[in-house]
């Protein structure tokens, strides 16, 4: 039990230290970083051979992902995006018709905009198991700290079925 206190306390520790850290840069320093991780998600060949791509909308202190929303549409790909359930662990990755299609979407209560819970639609990993012409498959993630063996930590949800479908590419 003191174990588990400790690691509990290093976590909240480090999670303030990361948010302290985000909270410090700058707008430009954040459009920046954007724009280099784009470049590297946009020019990498998992990213080149996906047919479908799976990826989070971000908030103000992340990095920005609107431009490679913009390059999987412009790109002819499939794009999914997150769907949690308020007060649960569960999430889906569901389809995303367009990138405009974002700000018609109601918002959450972090802010970020997703489809309706009663809204049928597409979800990534229901749809991709034993489709052969379904292509590669993205899944990118918001990790704010990520060890050395690629083990995610953030707070964002990531479901026991999601999670066993991941396997890590580091950019």
């Amino acid at each position: 039990m003191a174990a588990a206190a400790a690691i509990s306390g290093a976590k909240r520790t480090l999670r303030a230290e990361m948010k302290q850290r985000l909270r410090a840069l700058s707008a430009e320093e954040r459009r920046r970083q954007s724009r280099l991780l784009t470049e590297k998600v946009i020019a990498h060949c998992k990213y080149q051979e996906s047919q479908r791509i799976s990826i989070f909308l971000s908030m103000q202190d992340e990095i920005e992902t609107e431009e490679i929303i913009q390059d999987i549409f412009q790109s002819g790909k499939t794009c999914f995006i997150p769907r949690y359930k308020f007060k649960s662990s569960h999430m889906d990755m569901v389809k995303l018709f367009s990138a405009e299609e974002i700000f018609s979407l109601p918002k959450t209560s972090w802010n970020i905009h997703q489809p309706r819970d009663d809204e049928v639609r597409e979800e990534a990993l229901s749809t991709v198991r034993g489709c052969q012409d379904a292509g590669q498959s993205v899944l990118m993630i918001q990790g704010r700290r990520l060890t050395a063996s690629s083990s995610r930590h953030s707070s964002a949800l990531v479901s026991e079925d999601l999670a066993s479908a991941l396997s890590f590419v580091t950019l």
